[in-house]
């Protein structure tokens, strides 16, 4: 059972890191490549991937589970992922959404250019918050019942999945929608 924690834990940081790297990428790109909000993406980055090493080694080597893998009682140093994760998304989420409110007002001989460059935005801001706002509700989701403030039917086991299926589906919306970006 040891084993196929260790799975789950590495499948999801590989894809939670997946997720957070496009958009951060993304954000880069919004912000002109601004030195500043490479530091501080970089040090959420590193902030989200230590927690994510530190939650993962107290939770797979402390969780308590029956013969069949179930786990009876979540360790509550899941609460640290779920924490960080929550807080990296929730940067994000607002890096991108000032970036997309703080577009400057075009001038008349502009607006058929601004428009288009409006209209990306509005793909990339859509999607970008979709898929952190989905992330923001599993993991939440998933802290609260891990920490037992929220009694589910069906606990931790379940969510899991639920996280990897989010995770899949918004790393897939992200690479088709830059790849509709750079052949625009």
């Amino acid at each position: 059972c040891v084993l196929w924690f260790r799975y789950q834990a590495i499948t999801i940081q590989l894809l939670l890191a997946a997720v957070e790297i496009s958009l951060m990428h993304r954000i880069y790109a919004l912000f002109l490549k601004n030195s500043w909000i490479l530091s501080l993406l970089i040090l959420l980055g590193i902030a989200q991937l230590l927690s994510m090493v530190l939650s993962a080694r107290l939770v797979v080597s402390n969780v308590t589970y029956t013969s069949t893998c179930y786990v009876t009682k979540p360790h509550a140093a899941s609460a640290y992922f779920g924490a960080t994760t929550m807080t990296t998304n929730l940067a994000i989420l607002f890096m991108i959404s000032w970036r997309y409110l703080r577009l400057p007002v075009p001038q008349a001989r502009e607006i058929m250019k601004f428009e288009a460059v409006r209209a990306v935005l509005r793909v990339i801001l859509r999607d970008s918050a979709l898929s952190v706002i989905a992330i923001l509700v599993v993991t939440l989701v998933q802290m609260l019942s891990n920490l037992g403030a929220v009694e589910l039917s069906l606990n931790g086991n379940i969510l899991y999945h639920w996280l990897f299926c989010v995770l899949w589906i918004s790393f897939g919306r992200i690479v088709v929608n830059h790849s509709k970006v750079v052949q625009e």
